[in-house]
C-alpha cells in the first residue's frame, strides 16, 4: 500500500499510473522502491529484513549480507550508498553492487563484475546510525 496525503478518492484510482515510484520488491524479507524521476537523479530505497539480493533491472543487482536499510542515489560520477543496521547489533556489512566502483573499502571482483563494499557500522551509542559512502564508476 501507499500513503498518499491530499488525494481525493477519485484521484487515488489513477495514482499508480502517475506515481513516480516503481515497486521493485514487496516481499516479507525485502521491500524496495525506485524513484527514476527523482530530483536530480535516480534513487533506490530498500529495507532488507534478512540478508538478500535485489534485482534493480535486468543487469543491475544489490546484495547485502545482513538485515539493513539501504539507499542508493545516483550521482554524476557514480553513486552515494547509505547503509544502516536497524538491529544496532552488527559492526560490519558487505554490500555487493553490479559493476566496477572505487571508494573506501571497495573490492572489485572482475570475474563476477561486482564491487563488494565493506561498510564499518557505528557501535555503542552511535549504533544504528547511517553510514554514507561515495562510490565512483570505473
Amino acid at each position: 500500500y501507499r500513503v498518499v496525503p491530499g488525494l481525493e478518492a477519485d484521484q487515488l484510482a489513477a495514482y499508480p499510473s502517475q506515481s513516480p515510484l516503481t515497486v521493485l520488491s514487496n516481499e516479507p524479507s525485502l521491500q524496495a522502491i525506485a524513484v527514476p524521476r527523482a530530483t536530480p537523479l535516480p534513487l533506490i530505497q530498500a529495507a532488507f529484513f534478512t540478508q538478500g539480493r535485489l534485482e534493480i533491472d535486468e543487469t543491475h543487482t544489490i546484495q547485502t549480507d545482513i538485515p539493513s536499510l539501504l539507499l542508493l542515489r545516483q550521482t554524476e560520477g557514480g553513486f552515494t550508498l547509505s547503509v544502516s543496521d536497524p538491529t544496532q547489533r552488527r559492526r560490519e556489512a558487505r554490500i555487493q553492487l553490479t559493476g566496477q566502483y572505487t571508494g573506501p573499502n571497495c573490492t572489485y571482483l572482475a570475474d563476477q563484475n561486482v564491487t563488494v563494499v565493506t561498510v564499518k557500522l557505528p557501535a555503542d551509542e552511535f549504533a544504528g546510525q547511517t553510514v554514507q559512502i561515495d562510490l565512483r564508476a570505473g
